[in-house]
């Protein structure tokens, strides 16, 4: 086996472990500021970039046993990138985002909302669904029990730009807020229990 060969191949494993961990760290950004369509070819690049790192991975123990009798480092390398890749521990997106100062969540039959609110006053709404997932951002204000939220882009038709945080509730106080959802609120205070 040449060591030109396990140069490229060393090359090849960075450039897949490079690919995958940015996409990776990447993902929450790209999830909540992108379309659903760059989502998902992002999710796919990853997964295809973890499935390459694990074969490559395979085929280069395979090319260590085959060749036994000739090693040396070059042999190793590409096994060594893809697994530092694979195992570095980049933490969690919210490491690096504000603090949340508190949540509030809706369960449905078939979907979920969970709005965090951040010390920085913005705020972000993940909503999951049977088949598919969107967020919605903005920045809030609070006076006294009163928040004031400014959505960057629609309004949330289930709780307009004004909510009152009352018994444990984020009632809205918008009239383009059906009454309905006016009286019996959807949000409660706190993290999802399950009861949907």
């Amino acid at each position: 086996m040449k060591p030109a060969g396990n140069k490229v191949r060393s090359i090849k494993a960075a450039v897949i472990s490079v690919v995958y961990i940015v996409l990776a760290f990447f993902y929450y950004y790209i999830d909540v500021y992108l379309s659903g369509w760059l989502v998902l070819i992002t999710a796919s690049i990853i997964g295809l970039a973890g499935i390459l790192m694990v074969v490559g991975v395979v085929r280069q123990l395979i090319l260590v046993v085959k060749n036994w009798h000739n090693l040396n480092l070059g042999y190793f390398l590409p096994i060594a990138i893809y697994l530092i890749f694979l195992f570095l521990p980049t933490g969690s997106v919210e490491d690096y985002l504000s603090p949340i100062k508190f949540k509030a969540c809706h369960e449905g039959t078939n979907a979920q909302s969970v709005i965090y609110f951040r010390n920085d006053h913005t705020f972000q709404m993940h909503s999951t669904m049977a088949f598919f997932s969107e967020w919605s951002i903005g920045k809030w204000q609070q006076k006294k029990d009163t928040l004031l939220l400014n959505w960057d882009g629609r309004v949330h038709p289930k709780l307009g730009r004004t909510l009152l945080v009352d018994s444990g509730y984020l009632k809205p106080l918008d009239a383009s807020v059906a009454e309905e959802l006016r009286i019996r609120p959807l949000f409660y205070l706190g993290y999802c229990k399950g009861q949907s």
